[in-house]
């Protein structure tokens, strides 16, 4: 294809297109330039404190130099937002499909693999949150994809229970305390998974979404502590050096963190919105 020279008549050889200029351009059908994502495909941009496309990197797209920051979302605090990696795999050619591009994902090996933010941004959300990601399972066996400290909510699959579960800790390693269940054991396929929590400093109440819908809902002692965000394993002791266990053998992509509750249908706009 040769690409244009003029638009409307105005000759543009040798312009420079780009996003503050147009979002997307077609010729004949075909698009020819495209900005990507803009503020306007998120659910409630404004309460959205932590985007992770990982497409390529784990970068927070809500902190570190992404398209969020160009649009005047900012974030008020003074939280290091510094992570660790082990070994983690950033897989090309199975992403999620997010408004019609393939991403990145990433992929968790179940035996050693995990990423961990010290201390996490959940720290200034703790209460009225909703977190959101894709997940592909690979294995059948106990998984835990994410962990919010010892104390803290954690999502994950037990196939021997009741398949994919939110669950909040009261010290220890899971399964300690009181977990809600799917009852859905359906793996090797993308599974969109989402939580709300609100509450005080002694009760939560947590809402598990699986693809868009509610299945289950639980109320717990969420406990005080540090927060340590853990994705890919457990954070079974808590505090600032997690003890990890539980890996997650599969894949993870577009990771969300609102400040806010999403009601079920923002929450179902996210599916259908980036679903495969």
């Amino acid at each position: 294809m040769i690409p244009p020279t003029s638009i409307d008549g105005t000759d543009i050889t040798g312009a420079t297109i780009d996003d503050t200029d147009v979002q997307e351009i077609t010729v004949d059908g075909d698009v020819v330039f495209s900005a990507g994502l803009n503020l306007n495909d998120f659910v409630a941009p404004g309460n959205l404190v932590s985007y992770y496309p990982f497409s390529g990197n784990v970068n927070d797209e809500t902190r570190t130099g992404g398209f969020l920051d160009n649009n005047n979302i900012s974030v008020s605090d003074s939280t290091d937002y510094s992570y660790t990696v082990n070994d983690i795999i950033f897989d090309n050619s199975d992403g999620v499909l997010d408004y019609g591009s393939n991403t990145a994902c990433i992929e968790f090996d179940g035996s050693d693999d995990s990423l961990f933010f010290n201390p996490d941004y959940i720290d200034s959300v703790t209460r009225d949150v909703t977190v959101t990601m894709w997940v592909k399972l690979l294995a059948s066996d106990l998984q835990i994809f994410m962990s919010a400290d010892a104390d803290r909510a954690l999502l994950g699959f037990d196939a021997s229970n009741g398949g994919y579960f939110v669950a909040y800790k009261k010290g220890g390693n899971y399964p300690s305390s009181a977990q809600a269940f799917s009852n859905d054991t359906t793996i090797n396929q993308w599974r969109h998974l989402a939580y709300t929590a609100t509450g005080s400093s002694s009760t939560v109440n947590w809402e598990l979404y699986l693809d868009g819908q509610s299945v289950a809902t639980l109320t717990g002692d969420d406990g005080t502590a540090n927060i340590t965000l853990v994705l890919g394993g457990e954070n079974g002791g808590g505090g600032t050096s997690p003890t990890q266990g539980n890996f997650y053998e599969g894949k993870m992509d577009d990771m969300r963190v609102y400040d806010t509750i999403l009601s079920s249908s923002q929450i179902d706009q996210i599916y259908q919105n980036t679903k495969p």
